[in-house]
């Protein structure tokens, strides 16, 4: 990091006394921290199927239509696997958050006591920063355009024709819903402390540390599923639920705040422009 910074500051007495002032400054950073949270990453990190919505899952013999899970058929869509789920989309649970700050800046307080030439100080306020957030969700909207089972039907998905006859009957029971709602705080507050000394009347050195902390970070992403809600179909015919996605029942969830911290060392060089 590095920047400048501009204040005003008095000494209520010369030689040895009290001195109060503000100062603002502003520096450079380079900042950043990048977070992939891909979710079912077993199904594929960009989305279930690659995207088709349609995917292998493990075998669950049997021979009866509209039950069990039985292997891929090989030929059109049965090739891409032997489960699919429904409604057309980009991702399952994808969610992609890059922060970048290139610049944070502050303004604050500084009251400390002057011994001769050395100033031992205190300072606090308010810090800002550059809003240099992304975030990119792709989530809960499985496949490329699977309606329900009976889009499926005469595509090689299903296994037999009477597998197929069930699946036709297949379609989802509820809306699967997701939206992501994020408020990014690029305010906050900082305190510290430090010392300067004057070299000569007009030169001034500084060392000072400062915690600096911006947490008002909030990241919401909500939901409402159930787990016995139809989300597919698999390639016997058989019904598909959220619950044996892995998703239970639920309203509300990934529901975080968060902080922003760091401590800041560093030094200074003033040109103080009074003559004493």
């Amino acid at each position: 990091m590095g920047g400048g910074q501009i204040g005003y500051n008095f000494q209520f007495t010369p030689g040895n006394g009290f001195v109060v002032g503000v100062e603002a400054d502003i520096q450079y950073t380079d900042f950043g921290r990048r977070n992939n949270d891909n979710n079912f990453g077993a199904f594929g990190f960009n989305g279930i199927g690659n995207g088709t919505g349609i995917f292998t899952a493990g075998l669950v013999p049997s021979t009866i239509p509209g039950t069990g899970i039985l292997a891929p058929t090989g030929v059109g869509n049965g090739a891409l696997g032997n489960v699919a789920v429904f409604n057309g989309g980009n991702g399952l649970f994808n969610n992609n958050n890059f922060a970048r700050h290139d610049w944070f800046a502050t303004v604050r307080g500084r009251l400390g006591y002057a011994i001769d030439r050395l100033l031992i100080y205190g300072t606090g306020g308010v810090a800002f920063r550059d809003n240099g957030n992304n975030n990119t969700n792709d989530g809960f909207f499985f496949g490329n355009g699977i309606t329900s089972g009976a889009s499926l039907v005469g595509t090689g998905f299903y296994r037999t024709a009477g597998a197929a006859v069930v699946g036709a009957t297949v379609a989802p029971n509820n809306t699967f819903g997701f939206f992501s709602d994020r408020n990014n705080n690029d305010v906050g507050w900082t305190v510290g402390g430090g010392l300067e000394y004057a070299f000569t009347n007009n030169l001034t050195a500084k060392i000072e540390g400062l915690y600096v902390s911006f947490d008002r970070n909030r990241n919401d992403n909500n939901g409402f599923f159930l787990g016995n809600n139809v989300v597919g179909v698999s390639n016997t015919g058989a019904a598909i639920t959220a619950g044996q996605l892995g998703f239970g029942t639920g309203l509300g969830f990934d529901n975080r705040r968060n902080r922003d911290d760091f401590a800041v060392v560093r030094a200074g060089l003033n040109y103080k422009f009074g003559t004493f």
